[in-house]
């Protein structure tokens, strides 16, 4: 082969690692091509490869180790806050993020890391896509990815955020892969979506458009991105990663079907029928059929699981979401999975808060999660809305103390702005205590350095000063706002107020 009859002469080279990369592929596709052009004899085709391969393997075991610059390897390495990084640049820096994090931008990515610290990281993607898989965050942590017109922001999982041409309105797509990210507009984490795997959704124009049905894509991204450390993958590697993990799915799945029983219902005629009908969108045909099989006798946990499973996909599918609500809390009491059973039980808490409004279903299953999983992933979460829950419950002096014991549990929060406000809010309107109320917003609009809540923190203070009967220092208060946010919302009656 003329590229190992080159090499032999160096006895070995001293090269660089993109050099030597570079000299693999050539011999791989050299064998494929002298494959393509005849047949050889097995024998001779066997001994031909192996001897390729022996050679390789020693020339990378005792070549030279490599020896770079200091300037080259901090070029390499060295991400920072303002740091712009392109499809073009991109094999000038590292894709770990940090030990278990790491990215891939697309072909036509561009972004720009807006905070790169232990305390957070804010990525800004201004064109085309990227896929990242991101470690667990430690309490107080902040893990994002913004757009114009969207921020996702992640506790530990894998996902694509893409930027699609679409017209006027921008619009900004997220694919997950792994756990559940938070989707939402910026400045409206109340409306927060979570993402679950396998799922996508768009923000378009300040609007969610609710999760879409699971893709093969975003299997093959996981699997690719995880075993892929390089920042852009060219098409053909693309290519020969997506068939490893199809073929890889395909074995995983045969052995699966394998390990039941000849007489499992998971293998039955009719369960494939219900199968097929759910892939076709029958909904209610599949419906009826696994309803029927849930009620047959002797079920494995096995069989009830999966069941139960499509079950809940049916009533999503459909937008029943009472019946989904109820199917997800019998399946994380069914699950073994304690991280699925986690997720499955905060996604039916969401569920009934957001948008059923079934505030006192939602309080019980808060109480049940913090039970069931007093170290559990969504517990920080799950105290604050709890607090949320109980006032919306107008059981203020519940409330109360449920923030208060969030503000105390988690004071480095990245919500902290959002319990401090709404504590305020409460003592401010509800009980009459101002005094405590102006310390809170106080510290939102001067000490929570980019809060959304900034601006309404600092107008409620000097309301509540003025509450107090402290008109010099209220006056004060309405003039400071109004040179921070001189077109604010509440520039207006700030001013009419200073006039009093």
């Amino acid at each position: 082969m003329n590229t190992l009859n080159d090499i032999k002469k160096s006895n070995p080279p001293v090269w660089s690692e993109a050099k030597w990369k570079s000299l693999e592929d050539s011999v791989i596709s050299e064998i494929q091509n002298k494959k393509k052009v005849r047949l050889l004899p097995f024998s001779y085709s066997a001994a031909a490869l192996a001897a390729a391969a022996a050679f390789i393997f020693a020339v990378i075991i005792f070549r030279e180790p490599v020896k770079e610059s200091v300037a080259s390897a901090k070029s390499v390495t060295e991400l920072k806050a303002g740091l712009r990084i392109s499809s073009i640049n991109a094999d000038k820096y590292t894709s770990a993020i940090d030990a278990g994090t790491r990215f891939i931008l697309s072909e036509r990515g561009e972004i720009e890391f807006i905070e790169f610290s232990n305390k957070a990281v804010i990525i800004k993607l201004t064109s085309g896509s990227i896929d990242l898989e991101v470690s667990k965050r430690k309490e107080g942590q902040i893990f994002q990815v913004v757009t114009a017109g969207a921020v996702a922001e992640v506790v530990g999982t894998r996902f694509r955020v893409e930027l699609l041409d679409d017209g006027d309105k921008i619009s900004t797509r997220l694919s997950v892969s792994e756990g559940i990210v938070k989707f939402y507009p910026p400045g409206q984490i109340e409306n927060e979506l979570f993402v679950r795997a396998g799922e996508s959704a768009i923000i378009r124009g300040g609007r969610i458009i609710p999760p879409l049905a699971k893709t093969v894509q975003n299997v093959t991204e996981k699997r690719s991105l995880a075993a892929n450390s390089s920042i852009v993958l060219n098409s053909s590697r693309q290519l020969a990663l997506m068939k490893m993990v199809i073929e890889q799915s395909s074995d995983i799945a045969a052995a699966d079907t394998s390990a039941l029983k000849s007489n499992s219902i998971l293998v039955s005629t009719e369960y494939v029928v219900a199968k097929s009908r759910l892939e076709s969108g029958d909904f209610t045909g599949a419906l009826a059929i696994i309803n029927r099989l849930l009620v047959t006798d002797s079920l494995s946990d096995v069989e009830k699981l999966n069941l139960l499973q499509d079950r809940a996909a049916i009533f999503r599918q459909t937008g029943d979401l009472s019946a989904y609500v109820v199917a997800l809390e019998e399946l994380s009491r069914l699950c073994c999975d304690s991280l699925s059973a986690d997720n499955q039980l905060w996604e039916a808490i969401l569920i009934r808060s957001r948008d059923l409004s079934d505030f006192t279903g939602s309080a019980a299953s808060i109480k049940e999660y913090l039970a069931r999983f007093p170290k559990g992933q969504w517990r920080e979460e799950a105290l604050l809305k709890y607090a949320e829950v109980r006032y919306a419950l107008r059981q203020i002096d519940s409330a109360v103390a449920s923030y208060k014991n969030f503000i105390g549990l988690y004071p480095k929060s990245a919500s902290i702005d959002r319990a401090l406000y709404h504590l305020a809010h409460i003592e401010s309107h509800e009980i009459g205590d101002c005094n405590s109320a102006a310390g809170r917003f106080s510290r939102i609009a001067t000490g929570i350095p980019g809060s959304s809540l900034a601006e309404d923190a600092a107008f409620w203070y000097a309301d509540c000063i003025e509450r107090t009967g402290d008109r010099k220092t209220a006056r004060s208060a309405y003039d400071n706002y109004l040179k921070s946010y001189p077109d604010g919302r509440w520039a207006e009656s700030a001013k009419k107020r200073m006039k009093r």
